[in-house]
């Protein structure tokens, strides 16, 4: 199949502090059919200064007056191109490998329309907060409570197109609205056992500020308009959905469970779920346009040779075509992995893991396992491709290693 081509929309006002990490975690997906629109609202605190480097691969960049975030991305929308649409706010993040995951499942599901994620949050300095573990969609529940995570999702255009933009008055509820209007058209909503995207909870957020207050009264509106009855029980049903993510969540941060997306735990720097990638300046170099990606389980998408020449692997772990290091490619070219690891180098010529770092205990078996398994998955869905006789050494911290 081809890359469908995915349109982002990021609606940005005074959001210097977070919008770099919000642009890079988009970039450094090296998603071939990427169109990326940055609208800003006429920031006067460096915002436009922290996008200049990444100019070249947006799409769409601008900064002037606009009536608020709502107005931002409905002229965003208006301009979107792609199959595939979202929006993603200037102080959030996306997941390491989600635009090629989300292209896949797309593909392999096409009576699905939305699909969506479990939510990670992060506080300001990225440091990982809490998790909502939610259960799997139903109309019902999202029908009445707000609680698909905007972040994590995801849509076709034909629905979008169907359903009409967002609606520009909102200064809250925007994707409440839209998701409602969704669901009413009778799209089919998918939860991914995953985490595709981030979100960041600090003082200056609108979430923070506005929940009880405009939040509640758009929300509210929003139910009348379209009909939506909350009947007996409400607060305690709320109350059951809201706090059973939240329950969950916790239980799966103390007993230090993974998905992709994510590391065990809490606590820890989300950068290092992007192995380091989201404070390094520089960006890799674009993939080649028009590439083909072979059927899932064929080892790779076939991102197919780097530019620059030479020959390529496939990671086996995401897909994507990479050079790696013993082949003159960089050290950590393939930044679309979607895994529990460390993500900065695997397949390239070194790979890095963290440990579970406890007080006075450190678990290396279990890393150890865990890189072997994901290196000789790789190995196998890609040994026509690796130079004969190259052997790789896993770095692991405190020096130890395990030769292949």
């Amino acid at each position: 199949m081809t890359f469908p081509r995915i349109s982002i929309v990021t609606p940005s006002y005074n959001q210097a502090r977070y919008v770099g990490w919000t642009a890079r975690s988009v970039l450094l997906q090296r998603y071939p059919e990427l169109e990326y629109i940055v609208m800003d609202g006429g920031s006067n605190d460096g915002t436009m200064e922290v996008l200049a480097p990444y100019a070249d691969r947006f799409a769409y960049l601008v900064s002037e007056k606009d009536k608020g975030q709502s107005d931002a991305i409905h002229k965003g929308f208006a301009r979107c191109t792609g199959e595939i649409m979202a929006y993603l706010n200037s102080d959030d993040m996306l997941a390491p490998g989600t635009l090629h995951l989300v292209a896949r499942y797309f593909a392999d599901h096409p009576d699905v329309d939305v699909v969506y994620s479990h939510r990670v949050t992060v506080d300001g300095d990225n440091r990982v907060r809490w998790y909502w573990i939610l259960p799997e969609h139903s109309n019902w529940y999202q029908m009445r409570w707000d609680l698909i995570p905007q972040e994590t999702c995801f849509w076709r255009r034909r629905l979008f197109e169907r359903c009409g933009n967002v609606d520009n008055t909102l200064r809250f509820a925007i994707d409440y609205d839209l998701f409602v209007r969704f669901m009413q058209a009778g799209a089919k909503f998918v939860r991914l056992d995953r985490f595709l995207g981030i979100f960041r909870e600090h003082d200056a957020a609108k979430t923070s500020q506005w929940m009880e207050t405009v939040g509640a009264a758009e929300i509210n509106g929003i139910r009348k308009k379209y009909g939506v009855r909350l009947g007996p029980f409400a607060q305690y049903r709320s109350a059951r959905f809201y706090y059973g993510a939240l329950r969950r969540g916790g239980e799966f941060a103390h007993k230090r469970r993974r998905l992709p997306g994510c590391l065990p735990g809490v606590g820890y720097d989300y950068n290092l779920v992007w192995g380091g990638l989201l404070d390094e300046p520089g960006l890799p170099p674009l993939p080649r346009p028009e590439r083909k990606c072979r059927a899932s389980g064929g080892g790779g998408d076939g991102l197919g040779d780097p530019p620059g020449g030479g020959r390529a692997i496939a990671c086996g772990l995401c897909g994507a075509g990479f050079q790696p290091a013993h082949l003159g490619g960089r050290r950590d070219a393939c930044t679309t992995i979607g895994t529990a690891a460390s993500l900065k180098a695997l397949c390239g010529g070194h790979m890095r893991l963290p440990c579970d770092r406890r007080p006075g205990r450190v678990r290396f078996r279990e890393t150890e396992r865990s890189a072997r398994r994901l290196f000789c998955q790789s190995l196998r869905n890609n040994a026509a491709s690796n130079s004969p006789g190259h052997s790789l050494r896993l770095h692991f911290p405190a020096d130890r290693s395990l030769q292949t």
